[in-house]
């Protein structure tokens, strides 16, 4: 059912997923992830271990798993819910990943983490300087099991609440930006500085309950101001708004195309 939600005072006509799709999305990413987990380990395994047989009888392993996984998928019916890219990973054999795509699906388990919280099954979403961990979003899932256990624990939350949380992403997703305008040497619009802008944005999500107290103006991440931040710490940061940023914008009906979710700020 269409409905309208204001999203930064303009309504916009969306058509959220319902909750089945929504369930069915997490599974596929569930799975997606534990894939992940073994390209990760049989490459790992691949460079580390010297020992032939050893290394022969755990890639023989991830392997079966791998076979299993696939099984799990088609005899679920979830194959039909997997998205374009991921058809495609799935697709190739076991170690034949790039490296760059582990690091990104690895990095699914915050949509993973938002989609959980979504249908009621975490009870709130982690600050945006803590990760989810592996455990917590894979063990609800009950992969490998039938879906229909999953299904029926879930319950979607309110509209107006999950699109909250959407204008919360991309407030933090903004932050990441503006920094790397800055670093760049975007310069700001006239007659107004980044710091400017920033101590403002901040006061305004104080008040509004999004962020806790601001420190020194800024964003308050790790304890410290959002500028005082180590390259690690905000390659990290940036990485959970993003990724939170895309999930909320797909269940707040941004796009029906997962891979083609937009991130604007």
């Amino acid at each position: 059912m269409e409905e309208n939600v204001h999203i930064e005072d303009r309504p916009i006509r969306v058509t959220p997923p319902n909750k089945e799709e929504i369930a069915y999305r997490a599974l596929c990413l569930g799975a997606l992830i534990m894939r992940g987990e073994f390209e990760q380990v049989v490459q790992d395994t691949a460079q580390v271990l010297s020992d032939v047989e050893v290394r022969e009888v755990l890639i023989k392993g991830h392997e079966e798993l791998t076979a299993k996984l696939n099984a799990w998928l088609t005899a679920q019916g979830l194959t039909s819910h997997l998205s374009e890219r991921e058809k495609a990973l799935f697709a190739k054999p076991l170690g034949a990943w790039t490296r760059q795509e582990i690091i990104d699906v690895s990095w699914r388990g915050e949509s993973l983490g938002v989609l959980l919280w979504s249908l009621s099954l975490r009870p709130r979403l982690l600050g945006y300087d803590t990760q989810f961990s592996q455990d917590d979003i894979i063990k609800p899932l009950g992969l490998m099991t039938p879906v229909d256990n999953f299904l029926k624990r879930a319950k979607l939350r309110p509209v107006k609440e999950i699109a909250r949380a959407r204008d919360v992403a991309e407030l933090w997703h903004w932050r990441s930006r503006t920094t790397y305008l800055q670093q760049t040497g975007d310069k700001p619009p006239e007659g107004i500085t980044y710091a400017e802008i920033i101590e403002k944005s901040a006061e305004f999500a104080y008040k509004d309950g999004i962020i806790s107290r601001p420190i020194k103006g800024d964003f308050p991440l790790f304890g410290k101001p959002y500028s005082a931040l180590s390259e690690m710490e905000y390659s990290v940061c940036t990485s959970i708004a993003m990724e939170r940023h895309c999930c909320l914008n797909w269940l707040c009906g941004y796009s029906k195309d997962w891979d083609k979710t937009p991130t604007d700020t």
